[in-house]
């Protein structure tokens, strides 16, 4: 049997790992040709995103199955978060694999299954994308494509004074999460439910899809929550020209954080800064808030109110008392 070239052998992993990725997706062209062709559905724009998730940075890898398949459901993930808070639906996604430097490729049919579990969780499917060798690890970039109907696209930049500020599921446990993974002392003491719970939520975020309808229908601005609370309230209320004032004591945590931040482990602003949510924070009118929230419950989505926007420029967040509290860091910055 005659060698494979580079080219060939490129060609025969595309066709078995990820061309079935695309079925569904007429457009796609079963990858055979070098671009997707695809249609916007009538009456609707397009909405594009893009994130690049980095090993090491990003997500771990230790060049396992498991640990491909979470990095490829995560990647996945972020990008249609970002779909979420513009309230789109998601409709398809471009991927850009560069595979690590050196080792073997025998975990690519668990990235090819985390793909194919966010596929499935969030109906969107793969158009396309590029495959390359890097010089260190493992890299995933992924752009996302999703419809909304003409001129309802939710965004950051429409916060007003008076907005409730609302945020769907609980703050903290991706960061929580990664501390677990990588055997932080402050979290030793958690309960293997506990702490598999926190790393589930880094390794696997789930975008709140449900969330979508009620979005367009009532929020004033929203965005996803992927760096950290404080620092991305900072960049909506950046982008509408207003402030906000964060109570912190209602930002809701789930039970395995509450615990940590009882006991000391860990501080409240450290849930409220750490990233890697990828809930949504979105700024509704008061007289919008009950039609909302009962949107959300009907969608299966807790929400909670937790501030409101301001006119004076700034964030402040406050504590039981009322007063402001001290924060030394508002959340992750690739350039900070």
């Amino acid at each position: 049997m005659a060698e494979l070239s580079k080219s060939d052998a490129e060609q025969a992993m595309i066709a078995r790992v990820f061309a079935p990725l695309t079925a569904g997706l007429p457009g796609a062209l079963g990858l055979t040709d070098d671009a997707a062709i695809l249609s916007a559905p009538s009456g609707r724009q397009l909405v594009l995103t893009m994130d690049t998730l980095v090993q090491g940075v990003h997500f771990l890898f230790d060049g396992s199955v498991q640990q491909a398949s979470d990095a490829a459901y995560k990647a996945l993930a972020v990008n249609v978060s970002d779909l979420v808070a513009k309230a789109a639906d998601p409709l398809a996604y471009m991927l850009s694999l560069t595979l690590p430097a050196v080792g073997s490729t025998d975990w690519l049919e668990g990235l090819a299954e985390g793909f194919r579990q966010g596929q499935s969780d969030w109906s969107i499917h793969l158009a396309g994308g590029d495959t390359v060798r890097g010089t260190s690890g493992l890299a995933l970039t992924v752009t996302a494509i999703g419809s909304v109907p003409q001129e309802t696209a939710v965004l950051r930049r429409n916060a007003r004074p008076g907005d409730r500020l609302i945020v769907t599921g609980t703050i903290g446990d991706a960061w929580a999460g990664l501390h677990v993974c990588q055997s932080s002392e402050a979290f030793a003491h958690l309960s293997r439910t506990d702490a598999d719970f926190l790393k589930n939520r880094y390794q696997r975020p789930r975008p709140k899809l449900g969330i979508v309808e009620a979005l367009r229908t009532y929020a004033s601005a929203a965005m996803d929550i992927s760096d950290g609370l404080i620092l991305d309230l900072e960049r909506m209320c950046r982008a509408s020209g207003v402030g906000a004032c964060l109570r912190a004591p209602q930002v809701p945590l789930s039970a395995p954080i509450q615990q940590l931040v009882n006991n000391q482990k860990v501080s409240l602003t450290d849930a409220l800064s750490g990233g890697d949510d990828y809930e949504i924070l979105a700024a509704v009118p008061p007289d919008a808030l009950g039609a909302f929230a009962e949107a959300a419950r009907h969608a299966g989505v807790s929400i909670a109110e937790v501030g409101e926007i301001i006119a004076t420029l700034g964030v402040s967040v406050v504590g039981d008392d009322g007063n402001s509290l001290s924060i030394t860091r508002k959340g992750w910055d690739h350039l900070g």
